[in-house]
């Protein structure tokens, strides 16, 4: 995708971010229409060669369309062009790299690489989107969060604390398009050698360097002729993950789970979601980290800790 192409997708994502947050009924019509694209639990969107499978099928599209009746509205982002600097530096590493998680393939938590362009305090927060084309198309995917009772993702996006958005996009050798959201709730001030920041020192230890995005199993593109089990770790992109992971693993004469490294997580613990919250008392940063981590058989667990810098 061109650069001014970019721009213009990133501010049009933004846009639609905000018009959901101020008229949350406005987009019932247009998941109404998507909704009659779904076959069974295949999603066939104009423009694309094969089905998209989705968890839950037409129960995750009515359920979303009975919260946005009840949602109260609440006030729109503000994009901004710094926050946005880290979500394409993510965007651009998943493009590049073939990582499919929140931490980049250099160790770098989304905190980190905010942190690379402005100085944020409250709740920071991280959404990706895989394979969707138009800006509405995105918005409706995390609203909808197929797959995931809690709706960890619609929960960011209806998030009343948050006030600024960054959005990065990049073309994706077999998802066409990948979307990184970054929000932080306040912006207290901007570096000017952003660039050229180095990472801070409060990186989570890659603990979760290997976490799968949760986006990997609800996205996966599939053949008409390819149905497959719908289980939250048998899809596609979650297959191609995990086999990475192992090569990995071989290389380094190493035989962990992804996992292993994380002293939170859950046993059958196959992806997570991250929300920080942050609180600076005089000179100790102290974060509130709250890991919502998705199980074998579907269920999810949330794991709440707290990290001090002195």
């Amino acid at each position: 995708m061109e650069d001014y192409k970019k721009e213009k997708f990133k501010k049009e994502v933004a846009k639609q971010h905000s018009i959901v947050r101020r008229s949350p009924k406005s987009y019932i019509y247009l998941i109404k229409e998507q909704l009659k694209n779904l076959k069974g639990k295949i999603l066939h969107m104009p423009g694309l060669k094969h089905g998209i499978k989705t968890v839950e099928g037409e129960t995750a599209y009515l359920e979303c369309i009975d919260f946005l009746n009840s949602q109260t509205p609440i006030g729109v982002l503000k994009y901004d062009e710094e926050l946005s600097k880290a979500s394409q530096d993510h965007a651009d590493d998943i493009k590049n790299s073939g990582i499919t998680a929140h931490i980049g393939s250099d160790g770098s938590s989304p905190d980190d690489r905010i942190e690379r362009y402005l100085e944020w305090e409250g709740i920071n927060c991280q959404n990706i989107d895989f394979g969707l084309k138009t800006a509405e198309e995105v918005i409706i995917s995390l609203i909808i969060d197929d797959g995931f009772k809690d709706r960890p993702q619609r929960a960011i996006i209806f998030d009343p604390d948050l006030q600024y958005l960054g959005v990065g996009v990049s073309d994706h050798p077999d998802y066409t398009l990948c979307t990184v959201l970054n929000y932080v709730e306040t912006i207290s001030s901007y570096h000017k050698k952003n660039a050229n920041k180095p990472l801070s020192k409060n990186i989570l230890s890659g603990k979760n360097k290997v976490e799968e995005d949760k986006q990997t199993r609800k996205l996966s593109e599939i053949n008409d002729n390819d149905v497959r089990d719908s289980s939250p770790i048998a899809n596609n992109l979650g297959d191609k993950f995990r086999k990475q992971i192992q090569i990995k693993g071989n290389e380094q004469q190493q035989n962990v789970s992804q996992f292993s490294d994380d002293p939170h997580a859950p046993k059958g613990a196959v992806s997570v979601t991250t929300k920080t919250q942050t609180r600076t008392r005089g000179k100790i940063v102290e974060k509130k980290i709250t890991n919502t981590y998705t199980l074998e058989d579907g269920s999810q667990e949330i794991v709440q800790y707290v990290e001090r810098d002195d």
